[in-house]
C-alpha cells in the first residue's frame, strides 16, 4: 500500500481523532503533515485530518491548515443548520424522512446533505419547498438538487457542502441500488443532533452500494465502516445484504477493508475483526495497492448482475436501458462512466 495511506491510518488510528497517534505525529515534517492533509481531502476526510491535528494540539503549527480548518468549520456549521432547517420543513408539512451519508459519528465534511423521503417527489412538494426557501437547481429521475437560501442568499448557485439532494429512491440516476422501505425500518435518533438515520446496518449497506456505484471505495468508506462495525447486528446485516441482493457489495467491501487493516497493522477490537474475517472472501485477490481503491468494471457489473435477479431491481435497470434509447442520454451516461473512470476522487 502507498506510503501516505499506510501513514494517514497509523495517524489516525482505527477511530479517527479519538485513536489520534499524537506521538507519531510529532515526528513527521510540516511538509509531511501538509502532504498527508492533501491525501486525507482525496479521501474525503479532509476535515477529519484536520480534526485530528487540532485534538493533538498541532494545528497552531501549521498557519495553512490552521485557516483551512477554520474555513471548514465555518461550512461545517452551516452544513448543521441545513440539516436543522430542512428537518424541521419536511417535518412541518408531514413528510417522512431519514438522513443517509449525512450525519457521522466522526468530524465529516460531506460534499451536500442526503435526506430520503418515504413518499414520492411530486410537483406539488417542490413548489412547497421552493416556498420555503429551497430552489431547486439540478434534477433527476429520483432526485432533486436545492439551494437552502435561508442559509446564504448571496450564494444562490455556487454548490455548498450545505445544498441538499432530496430522494425518493436510494439511486444513483435511473439505477435504484438498494430499497429504501427497509431504510425506514428500524430507525434510530442521533444522540448528537436528534435527526433520523438508518439503523447502523442499513446505513452500512448504504455507504458501501455507494462506494461500488461512484467506482472508488475511499478512507471515508473505510473509517465509516470502522465506527459502524461495533453497533452492527451480524445476522440483520446478512438478512438485509441477502434481502437487497448486496451479498457480493459486502464481501467486496470487507475483503478492502480487511486488507487496509492488516496492512496498516491496524489494531481494532476482536469482535470487529472477527466480523470483517466472516464477511470477507478470502478467495478475492483485491490487491489494495493506493486509496482511494477503483473498482474494476467486471465487479461493478457483477454487483448489477446480481441486484437484476430481483424484479424490483431488474425493472429500474430496463427502464434506464430504454432512456440509453435517447442519444442524448446515451451521451450523458458515457460522459459520466468515463469521468467515474478517470477521476481520482468524487
Amino acid at each position: 500500500m502507498d506510503i501516505n495511506t499506510l501513514l494517514l491510518i497509523k495517524v489516525l488510528g482505527s477511530r479517527p481523532v479519538e485513536t489520534v497517534n499524537v506521538e507519531l505525529m510529532k515526528e513527521l515534517s510540516k511538509e509531511k503533515m501538509y502532504e498527508l492533509y492533501l491525501h486525507a481531502k482525496v479521501n474525503k476526510i479532509g476535515y477529519t485530518y484536520l480534526k485530528a491535528l487540532e485534538s493533538a494540539g498541532m494545528i497552531r503549527k501549521l498557519p495553512q491548515l490552521e485557516r483551512e480548518l477554520e474555513k471548514q468549520e465555518d461550512i461545517f456549521g452551516k452544513y448543521i443548520q441545513s440539516i436543522n432547517i430542512i428537518s424541521d420543513v419536511l417535518t412541518d408539512l408531514d413528510i417522512n424522512h431519514v438522513f443517509v451519508k449525512t450525519i457521522y459519528s466522526f468530524p465529516v465534511l460531506p460534499s451536500d446533505i442526503d435526506v430520503l423521503i418515504y413518499g414520492r417527489l411530486s410537483k406539488n412538494l417542490l413548489e412547497l419547498l421552493k416556498k420555503k426557501g429551497f430552489i431547486p437547481f439540478d434534477r433527476g429521475p429520483h432526485f432533486v438538487s436545492v439551494y437552502n437560501t435561508i442559509i446564504d442568499p448571496r450564494v444562490p448557485r455556487n454548490k455548498m457542502s450545505y445544498d441538499i439532494d432530496i430522494y425518493d429512491e436510494i439511486s444513483l440516476n435511473y439505477v435504484v441500488y438498494l430499497d429504501k422501505k427497509y431504510c425506514f425500518n428500524d430507525l434510530k435518533i442521533n444522540l448528537d443532533n436528534f435527526k433520523k438515520v438508518p439503523s447502523s446496518e442499513y446505513e452500512l449497506l448504504i455507504h458501501l452500494n455507494h462506494s461500488i456505484f461512484e467506482h472508488l471505495y475511499t478512507l471515508l468508506h473505510f473509517y465509516t465502516f470502522m465506527k459502524l462495525l461495533p453497533d452492527v447486528d451480524i445476522v440483520k446485516l446478512k438478512r438485509l445484504a441477502k434481502a437487497t441482493r448486496s451479498e457480493r457489495v459486502l464481501s467486496y467491501t470487507s475483503t478492502i477493508t480487511l486488507s487496509i487493516i492488516t496492512s496498516a497493522n491496524l489494531a481494532i477490537e476482536k469482535r470487529s475483526l472477527r466480523v470483517l474475517e466472516d464477511l470477507a472472501n478470502e478467495e478475492l485477490l483485491i490487491n489494495v495497492n493506493t486509496m482511494p481503491y477503483r473498482f474494476a468494471l467486471t465487479r461493478i457489473l457483477r454487483v448489477l448482475l446480481e441486484k437484476a435477479k430481483t424484479p424490483r431491481y431488474s425493472y429500474h435497470m430496463l427502464n434506464f436501458i430504454l432512456h440509453l434509447i435517447n442519444p442524448r442520454q446515451l451521451n450523458h451516461v458515457v460522459k459520466q462512466l468515463v469521468a467515474r473512470r478517470r477521476r481520482q476522487t468524487y
